[in-house]
């Protein structure tokens, strides 16, 4: 039987994976995955790699249409008008040479970390406005018209720039966020706090079960995407009952790492 244990036990885990693409993960389940990760060597963050990332010019298909609403910004969004206008450092948690700004052609492009910032306001405005919208009626904002802004453009794009920024620096949300001795520090966590899923319990108080942990950028919106909501169906990353494939596989690596952990801890 020893001779076999580990394929069983890759076994199992292998079918637990195909069936927690039906079940909603654990509370708590966001700590333990950062626990077990943290007894492996993760590349160091690359902050010069991060703000190279921010400085150059967007690419995604959605370009032109995100210039023009970048236009709409006023000044009632300080720092983000300052941004728009190619005032990066009034928001940007890391400093960029003045030199850099001579080469912008301002009006003619805009940056990555531009489209990140306002796609981000505009996907909390969107949920900021249904609580607006339900002024003189009873009842709570319902969960289709939290749907329709959580799968809007805007709270689709801004997760999905930021997932770049991590891919290309290797760094974790709480590492690219605003540090304490920076003088534009007021809240810890504030660039994990710009996902869509954190906007959603800020702005609406619908925080989910999962205790995410701050420090885990993905952990919130997978829950909501998990989420079925009758007459709109799941979230982006959940196709009917399965999810997406790279989801699964994220769940595989996950439970083997856990596994490995449990192992490791039974051996000693």
């Amino acid at each position: 039987l020893k001779r076999y244990r580990c394929g069983l036990q890759l076994l199992f885990f292998t079918l637990l994976s195909c069936l927690s693409t039906f079940l909603p993960l654990p509370p708590g389940y966001s700590i333990a995955k950062a626990n077990i990760l943290s007894t492996h060597h993760a590349p160091p963050c690359n902050t010069a790699a991060y703000s190279q990332w921010y400085d150059n010019e967007y690419n995604g298909t959605y370009a032109q249409y995100l210039q023009v609403e970048a236009k709409k910004i006023d000044r009632s969004h300080k720092s983000l008008y300052n941004l728009l206008n190619d005032n990066a450092n009034e928001i940007s948690s890391f400093s960029r040479s003045s030199s850099s700004s001579s080469s912008r052609n301002r009006g003619t492009s805009i940056k990555n970390g531009q489209v990140m910032e306002l796609t981000a306001q505009k996907c909390q405005d969107k949920l900021r406005q249904l609580k607006f919208n339900t002024a003189g009626q009873h009842g709570p904002v319902s969960e289709q018209s939290i749907h329709d802004a959580m799968c809007n453009f805007f709270c689709l794009t801004a997760d999905t720039v930021r997932d770049e920024a991590l891919r290309v620096s290797d760094c974790s949300c709480l590492e690219l966020s605003t540090q304490k001795h920076d003088l534009r520090y007021h809240v810890e966590g504030d660039w994990c706090r710009r996902s869509s899923g954190m906007l959603l319990c800020k702005e609406l108080e619908r925080c989910g079960v999962w205790q995410c942990e701050l420090g885990d950028f993905h952990c919130a919106r997978r829950e909501y995407d998990r989420k079925f909501v009758p007459l709109k169906g799941f979230g982006k990353n959940v196709v009917g009952l399965w999810m997406a494939e790279e989801e699964r596989l994220l769940w595989l690596e996950d439970l083997l790492l856990l596994f490995g952990y449990l192992y490791d801890d039974t051996a000693r």
